[in-house]
């Protein structure tokens, strides 16, 4: 859905981003999903293709593993 936030899973030297970039759904079809990374960019893809999982747990969680 529109607005929600992604962490992409792998990195996509096609689509230029690195696993466990961040980014938000800007808009949705059939099959493409467009959305503005946290770093700016805009990009397309089919979410077919990508690893891809919604992103709004995902912040704390890592964060926990980082001071180990």
């Amino acid at each position: 859905m529109s607005g929600d936030r992604i962490v992409f899973r792998s990195t996509s030297k096609d689509l230029q981003v690195e696993n466990g970039e961040f980014a938000t759904i800007t808009s949705v079809s059939d099959d493409k999903l467009t959305v503005k990374t946290d770093s700016g960019k805009e990009i397309g893809f089919n979410p077919q293709e990508v690893s891809f999982k919604h992103g709004y747990a995902s912040t704390v969680y890592k964060a926990q593993g980082a001071f180990n």
